[in-house]
């Protein structure tokens, strides 16, 4: 029998938008809730600026790499920022 994993998916109305140390796109990305925590998951489900609903994951679809689940991918933020690749200098 497979487990499901309680989660959030998280969209954001307009991008780039940072919450809760993630940003977050129009795209969306689930988030497992053990990954969490309460203050994240209420930051999340009362911002005006994301669509959050409730779901779940089948355990075996997700790659455990780590204890407790992780979060889906997502562009981590780190007090803030984020790492942007470099812009290329175009060729003269």
């Amino acid at each position: 029998m497979t487990k499901e994993i309680p989660a959030l998916f998280v969209r954001a109305k307009h991008e780039p938008y940072r919450r809760a140390g993630f940003q977050h796109t129009r795209a969306g990305t689930g988030f497992a809730l053990d990954a969490l925590t309460e203050a994240q998951v209420e930051l999340l489900k009362n911002d005006p600026h994301l669509v959050v609903e409730e779901c779940s994951f089948d355990q075996d679809a997700v790659t455990l790499e780590s204890d407790p689940p992780p979060v889906m991918p997502v562009t981590p933020v780190d007090g803030g920022t984020t790492t942007k690749p470099a812009k290329r200098k175009k060729a003269k």
